[in-house]
């Protein structure tokens, strides 16, 4: 199941029957280990954002916080980030590029960076900053370009085996696969970077 991690966190603090459960910030499955609901957290990820562009506005991503100004561009996604990480970092970079006063108004928040992905696959935005993973999918579409490390703070991603698991097994099996080569390679291929340990 898809969501943002907050959202997910707070089901499954609720009873929710998930086996494993990945966090785009680290926070949150410390938090469940912590509370005695899940095994010890294990880092999987680097979270990467990216910012794109519809193709037919013409406009070049690499213009990052300058270009979002643009009266082309009328609405910008990123997820919610009262409870979305991609979120929390797409508003840091948007402060760190100094245009969050100038582009607020333009914000479309999604329940999720997945959500806010669909938003720009559909054309209800011109813009968006959302996981440099959704935009290499939609590459097709869209215009994007990698937000350089430094500009938010770092998306570092880890899972949990959930206590409650009726499939320990498959869990701990799911894991071996997501923090060895194989995994690590997938992760890759699709623009995570990758945890040191």
């Amino acid at each position: 199941m898809y969501g943002s991690s907050g959202n997910l966190f707070a089901q499954i603090r609720e009873g929710a029957p998930f086996d494993v459960f990945l966090s785009a910030d680290a926070e949150y499955a410390r938090r469940l280990s912590g509370e005695g609901l899940a095994d010890a957290p294990f880092p999987y990820a680097i979270g990467r954002l990216a910012l794109v562009v519809r193709k037919e506005t013409g406009l070049d991503p690499k213009g990052f916080g300058d270009l979002l100004k643009s009266p082309t561009i009328r609405r910008i996604a990123i997820a919610n980030p009262a409870h979305a990480p991609y979120g929390r970092a797409a508003e840091a970079a948007l402060r760190t590029w100094k245009v969050y006063d100038a582009v607020k108004v333009k914000l479309v928040f999604g329940d999720s960076v997945s959500q806010a992905a669909q938003f720009m696959d559909t054309g209800a935005t011109q813009a968006g900053l959302i996981a440099l993973s959704h935009a290499r999918v939609k590459a097709k579409d869209l215009a994007f370009a990698e937000v350089p490390e430094g500009v938010h703070p770092p998306l570092d991603q880890s899972g949990v085996i959930l206590k409650r698991t009726m499939s320990l097994e498959a869990a701990r099996a799911f894991q071996k696969y997501l923090t060895g080569a194989p995994g690590r390679a997938v992760l890759t291929r699709h623009g995570f970077g990758l945890p040191k340990s």
